[in-house]
């Protein structure tokens, strides 16, 4: 069920970052956080260099 439906916008607003992220669906993390997230991103692009390939072996992949 939606946070919407459980909650009032108020108690949404007043909630702490840690309960409504606790509490939050995706939806309503989008459109409604009670503050700014600082988010970082790793992208790694797979590839058949041997370099890789060894690091697959040594984690049983």
């Amino acid at each position: 069920m939606p946070m919407m439906g459980k909650y009032s916008r108020e108690e949404i607003e007043g909630m702490s970052k840690e309960e409504f992220m606790l509490k939050a669906d995706y939806n309503t993390v989008l459109s409604m956080a009670p503050c700014d997230f600082e988010v970082a991103c790793l992208i790694r692009e797979s590839t058949n260099h041997a370099d890789q390939q060894k690091a697959f072996e040594g984690r049983g992949i």
